[in-house]
Parts: C-alpha cells; sequence; structure tokens
C-alpha cells in the first residue's frame, strides 16, 4: 500500500519562511521558482514585513484547515481547474525554539508561561490570494502600541496545544469569500471563541443564511451591501445596530469609539464615490492614548444658560487612529477614521474611501445604543441633584460592560472606598451596563477616575427636561461626595466620601 507524503515540519527565523514555503510550492504544487518568488513578494512578503524581525517560525505542510477546507468542498472542488485542499501553516514564536520544545512537557509549560506563541497564520492554494485564517497576537507586530478586542484562538503546533490572544484574519480569495464574508466570519470567530452565547462559522454557512435575503446566486460572491452584512449578523444572534455617517454627522466618530471602547468589534463600510469602490473592513481596537492631547483637548460646556458653568472634556470625541482588520492587508493596521485608506493603501483609489456606514453586533437585549446613553449621561451630569458641580474640568469615558465584569472590578478595586464598594455591588444590575467614567485631569493622568455613573443597557429612555429623576436608566452612581441610585421609580441618595480609584480596563487588552 502507497503510503501519503511525509509531513514537512521546518523551524527556522522568520526571515527563512519564504523559502520554506517556495520549497514546498515547487515540490508539492509545482509550481515555478519564478512564478512562485512572484506570489511570494507580493503577498506573503508584506506580512512577513509587518512582523517583528527576531521572530522564529516553524512552517508545516500538510494542515487541514476548517475554513479552507469549507470554501473547498462548497466551491474550488467543482471546478474544472484542480485544486489542492491542503493549506501550509506558518507558526510564529518570540525567542528561539527547538525541536525538543515540542517533545518536552516543561518546555511547553515555559513557551506557555513566557508568552512565547505569538500565533499563526495558513496559506491556501487559491493564487493569487493566498493568505487564509489567521491569528496572530498583537505582539508580533513591528507596530504594537495598541489595544485591541482579543480572544483565544486554540491552536497546534508540532502536534502540541497552545492558545493565542489575538483578532482573527483572513484575506479574501474574490471567488468563494470576498471582504463582507470575511469580516462576518471574523466577528463570530472573535465572539464564538470569547463567549459561550456565540459560536463561530464558516464561509458556508454565512451563505445559507443570506440566501434568504438575497434574490440571485451568491457563488461566485460579488460582496455584500451594508443592509446584507446587517441581516446576517442579526441572523447569527446579535441585535444589530446600523449607523450612517449621513444620519449622525456630528456623533458619528464617537459613537465608534464608545463601541470599541466597550470591547465591541464593529463592521465598517467604506466608500468611495468617484471610482464606485467599495469595501468592508473590520475596526477592533485603538491606539494607545496620548494622554498630553486629550488633556489639551478643547472641553464643552454642558450647563444651561445661565447656570454655573459645568465644563469636560469628551473622551470619545477625541481624535485618535482606530485599529482595522482589513483583508487586503496584515492585520492589526493603524489608520484615521477620516480616510482610512489613505494610511496603508499604496493605490490612490482607496485614498477617497471614507466610512459611510457601521454595523454594530450587540447582544440581543441591549435596547439602550450608544448615542442615546452618550446623551442620557451628559443630561444626568448638569442635573443639579446629582451632576458635576461647578468648578474643575472633568474627563467623561462612556463605555458599555457586562454587569458580572463590571461587579468583579468593583470588589476587586484596592483603591475603592469600602462603603462605596459595598453599596454599587448591592445595585440590581441587568446583564449589561453603560458606565460612565469621570475624571480630573489629574486622576486620569494617573489612570484613575474620581466618579461613576451607570446606566441600564435593557432601559432605552431618553433623558429629556420633563423627565423625572424616577423615571430614569439610571442605576447608580458617585460624584462629588454623594451616591445615588434610582429602582422602581425611587431615587436616593447617600453622603459619602470615596477618594480616586483605578479606572476599568478589561474591555481591551
Amino acid at each position: 500500500k502507497q503510503m501519503s507524503d511525509p509531513i514537512y515540519t521546518g523551524i527556522c527565523k522568520i526571515s527563512d519562511v519564504a523559502l520554506h514555503i517556495q520549497t514546498i510550492w515547487i515540490e508539492k504544487y509545482n509550481l515555478t521558482e519564478e512564478y512562485s518568488g512572484k506570489i511570494i513578494e507580493k503577498t506573503i512578503g508584506p506580512y512577513i514585513k509587518s512582523l517583528k524581525d527576531n521572530l522564529y517560525a516553524i512552517v508545516e505542510y500538510p494542515y487541514v484547515d476548517k475554513m479552507y477546507r469549507d470554501t473547498y468542498y462548497n466551491y474550488y472542488s467543482s471546478k474544472l481547474e484542480q485544486y489542492h485542499r491542503d493549506t501550509i501553516r506558518i507558526s510564529f514564536f518570540n525567542k528561539e525554539i527547538v525541536w525538543d520544545d515540542f517533545r518536552n512537557y516543561d518546555k511547553k509549560k515555559l513557551i506557555e508561561t513566557e508568552h512565547q506563541y505569538l500565533g499563526f497564520l495558513t496559506i491556501r492554494p487559491t493564487f493569487p490570494k493566498i493568505i487564509g485564517r489567521t491569528a496572530l497576537s498583537t505582539k508580533a507586530k513591528k507596530e504594537d502600541n495598541i489595544l485591541c478586542c482579543l480572544a483565544k484562538i486554540n491552536s497546534t503546533v508540532n502536534f502540541v496545544k497552545y492558545k493565542v490572544n489575538c483578532f482573527p484574519h483572513s484575506s479574501q480569495d474574490n471567488q468563494a469569500i470576498t471582504c463582507a464574508e470575511t469580516t462576518i466570519w471574523a466577528l463570530l470567530e472573535y465572539f464564538g471563541n470569547k463567549y459561550p452565547e456565540y459560536k463561530p462559522v464558516l464561509p458556508s454557512t454565512i451563505h445559507k443564511i443570506l440566501h434568504k435575503f438575497s434574490y440571485k446566486r451568491l457563488m461566485p460572491s460579488e460582496g455584500l451591501t451594508a443592509e446584507q452584512v446587517t441581516y446576517a449578523v442579526r441572523e447569527l444572534g446579535f441585535g444589530a445596530m446600523i449607523y450612517s455617517q449621513s444620519r449622525y454627522p456630528d456623533t458619528f466618530d464617537s459613537i465608534i469609539s464608545a463601541y470599541i471602547e466597550s470591547g465591541i468589534p464593529i463592521v465598517a463600510v467604506l466608500s468611495n464615490s468617484d471610482n464606485d469602490l467599495g469595501h468592508a473592513v473590520n475596526i477592533v481596537g485603538r491606539e494607545i492614548d496620548n494622554v498630553e492631547k486629550i488633556l489639551n483637548a478643547q472641553t464643552k460646556i454642558i450647563s444651561e444658560e445661565g447656570a454655573d458653568k459645568i465644563e469636560i472634556i469628551d473622551y470619545n470625541d477625541i481624535e485618535r487612529k482606530y485599529v482595522f482588520i482589513d483583508d487586503n492587508h496584515p492585520p492589526y493596521q493603524i489608520a484615521n477614521l477620516a480616510n482610512p485608506c489613505l494610511e496603508y493603501y499604496d493605490e490612490k483609489k482607496w485614498h477617497g474611501c471614507t466610512i459611510t456606514n457601521i454595523i454594530v453586533p450587540l447582544y440581543p437585549k441591549i435596547y439602550l445604543e450608544a448615542n442615546r446613553a452618550r446623551h442620557n449621561f451628559f443630561q444626568y451630569l448638569k442635573n443639579p441633584r446629582i451632576g458635576i458641580k461647578s468648578g474643575e474640568v472633568r474627563i467623561i469615558k462612556v463605555f458599555l460592560a457586562s454587569s458580572r465584569s463590571y461587579k468583579e472590578y468593583l470588589a476587586l478595586n484596592e483603591e475603592l472606598d469600602k462603603d462605596l464598594k459595598e453599596l454599587f455591588l448591592g445595585a440590581t444590575m441587568p446583564k449589561f451596563i453603560w458606565i460612565a467614567e469621570i475624571s480630573t485631569k489629574g486622576n486620569f493622568v494617573k489612570k484613575m477616575c474620581d466618579g461613576i455613573i451607570m446606566q441600564d443597557a435593557t432601559e432605552p429612555i431618553k433623558y429629556t427636561d420633563s423627565t423625572t429623576l424616577g423615571s430614569l436608566t439610571l442605576i447608580s452612581g458617585y460624584l462629588d461626595g454623594k451616591y445615588f441610585t434610582q429602582m422602581h421609580g425611587k431615587f436616593k441618595e447617600v453622603a459619602i466620601f470615596a477618594g480616586e480609584f483605578n479606572s476599568y480596563k478589561n474591555n481591551l487588552k
């Protein structure tokens, strides 16, 4: 009986990865040296250049990748041209590795405890669009001064199991999957590996869902509209929200900021009307704060005319760079919201692209969306009974959190006053809550806050001048020496002094 080819496993410096890939292509796929060299230069080259130069890699072939096998059996296997069904997997490490590291339990544990494993990327045989399912740590990137939504992805390297904290990525192949499918897949890969309420999906599942919404064939894929993406996200278990830049011209960027600070990755739809270009990407994080920029940001006055001046800096209004997962480029591209493609696309046709819509995958029972939550907080802050007293400028940061994670943060916050801590922990909360952290400039520099207000994310009431304290979305809060809460139409307050305490950091890593 003829045996199959042995598994190819090569250990090398990152600078030699291309040589290993080319060797496999020539020996297993019968590609010419010239053609394989051009593909490596155009596709794999940019990925390798975006990673740190001191990494080590393991190149393995054949690798059965679940995502590529799904598109292979549902599309490529039915074509006249023969496509290979196996992929190449490249795993990355931040220290030199040897063969014995994968045959010794203690060395395996050392790799885990020192976080040496930085993830993998797969190379599929869909030339020239060959970058497949990828799970790379942000720490593998040359530019890693970022905070992102991250999930733990399981993998094996040389038959040994590991996990990597990352946001999933794949390039499109322009046939079975385009940018729209990859953004939906990446969302579910992220949520499915992070929360038990969701599960990862494969491209064929996305196509089956969209068959109900489409009047034409979906394979080969010609891309999806913003409405189709929203429909798919909703059908996959989310309470999807869609925001257009034209409808929210003044708060569009602030809405994006609020959701990213909440640890919720979003789909952004890019468009360039000058050349009829459309694209979809994931926004999954932001650059680490430039504290001086925030301290010197323009303030806004939120008090009523004739009242004492209340001056704030809206953290979510600060112009900053965000982290994009774009299937035309290596993961974790860093760019501004105004014209993101200008910063990492060479082709000029992309330079006029703007974000026209965003699709937000919310937990279905979150009924209070970001724009209204922010409006309510600013109304609370100027309420003479519970709001900011006139005086020092405050920095206000709005985000969403699960009550379970937030109560754990409160319970273990050693800087938080013990009496105030128990008052917060004793408040009844829904599964998700909106938070406004309030800080003086001095405390913000120390990554601390001196006030909190919490809103019920399941209550979509909009605060107006006629709204009474007993009918607010307010759960509880602390500001300027006063704890306050309202439940079942009853508003209560307790005088209590508490100093500054550590701010919440669990949404972005």
